[in-house]
């Protein structure tokens, strides 16, 4: 029997419960525009969420420009803290070290600075007092990564109220006790620089935040050193779009957080922000909003609420690209949210989705 397509209800109806100050919750209605409509011979179950017609493109499209719903929420810099100052730990008694990998890391930063068009900033100082970020190169990551076969690693410190404060990155000569060609010290630098930013993994191959791409290549003579395993070693327009999201999100926050209102009305400030940024079918700077919501207080449920909606919307547009790994991400995301929020209709529409990416 064909079902009838009909709202999928995770939202509709609730306005006024879901309300901050007056200014409804936006995630409600545009989430209640996703339906339920027969499905291609493809799919598994024979259902799947489609854009209503009223649904802005841009809503269902925008997951699949970037990957912050599926990243591991991490803090990021203020802006004002622009340039980020960067020491480089001297490492010339270090066994492997080549000097142009100081220069491939500059480049890194110069290729994030590209992909931000100036947003983020770095300047290269010689002391390490004083500096955003330490950089150190080393034959051993710590004891914990030490059978880890990863090539680099970054230590963010954050302060609460305000984000990253301090990070270091270590990166390896030697891997394997293989030599570390100059290109994959490039990946490893912008990779470890975009934890140091902010950003978690990306799960698609491809994507400097992809988080194995290392291979042994053979050199002339029979050597063997670590290459990248991908054709070029650039920032994709994914990784770009990632951090540029983040930081216009944390532009957001910043600028409400400098108001000094106490935390129950920087929690409504915020809910209007993300209210408007769904309302402009950017669910990925929502998400990062709704989480600095709940950062500042884990009880205030109406961000629960509205933070399940907005993965479920992000997880139904990357399903519907045919984006199943990211979706299932995502979906799972919002499923744990609906079980915390205790919404056993919003929670059966997310698994029948979810249940369609396997």
């Amino acid at each position: 029997m064909k079902p009838s397509p009909r709202p999928a209800r995770l939202c509709a109806g609730r306005a006024s419960a879901w309300s901050c100050a007056g200014i409804p919750f936006l995630f409600l209605v545009l989430c209640s525009s996703l339906i339920w409509t027969t499905d291609s011979a493809a799919a598994p179950s024979g259902r799947r969420l489609q854009g209503a017609a009223s649904a802005p493109d841009r809503l269902l499209q925008s997951p699949t420009d970037n990957y912050v719903a599926g990243m591991e929420f991490i803090e990021s810099w203020q802006c004002k803290r622009m340039p980020l100052k960067v020491y480089y730990k001297p490492a010339n008694d270090i066994p492997g070290f080549d000097p142009q990998y100081i220069e491939e890391f500059k480049s890194a930063c110069e290729d994030w600075t590209k992909a931000t068009e100036g947003r983020i900033r770095f300047q290269t100082v010689e002391q390490a007092e004083g500096a955003d970020l330490e950089v150190s190169w080393t034959t051993v990551l710590s004891p914990d990564l030490e059978h880890s076969m990863a090539l680099g690693a970054t230590w963010p410190e954050t302060v609460d109220g305000e984000g990253i404060d301090h990070a270091r990155i270590a990166i390896l000569t030697t891997l394997d006790k293989r030599h570390v060609s100059p290109k994959a010290m490039r990946w490893a630098a912008m990779h470890e620089l975009g934890h140091a930013l902010g950003l978690g993994h990306s799960v698609r191959r491809g994507d400097v935040m992809y988080k194995n791409v290392c291979i042994l290549s053979e050199k002339k003579g029979g050597d063997k050193e670590i290459v990248p395993d991908c054709p070029s070693i650039s920032l994709t327009s994914r990784d770009a779009t990632t951090m540029n999201v983040v930081y216009a999100a944390k532009k957001i926050i910043d600028g409400i957080r400098a108001k000094g209102l106490d935390k129950r009305n920087t929690c409504h400030e915020l809910c209007r922000a993300a209210a408007n940024c769904m309302t402009n079918g950017d669910s990925a700077s929502a998400i990062i909003v709704l989480n600095e919501i709940l950062r500042l207080d884990k009880t205030y449920s109406v961000a629960s609420e509205n933070l399940m909606a907005a993965y479920y919307n992000c997880g139904a547009a990357l399903y519907n690209n045919h984006h199943n790994a990211e979706a299932r991400q995502v979906l799972e995301r919002a499923i744990e949210l609906g079980k915390r929020c205790g919404d056993q209709n919003s929670l059966n529409a997310i698994v029948a989705v979810y249940r369609n990416c396997r």
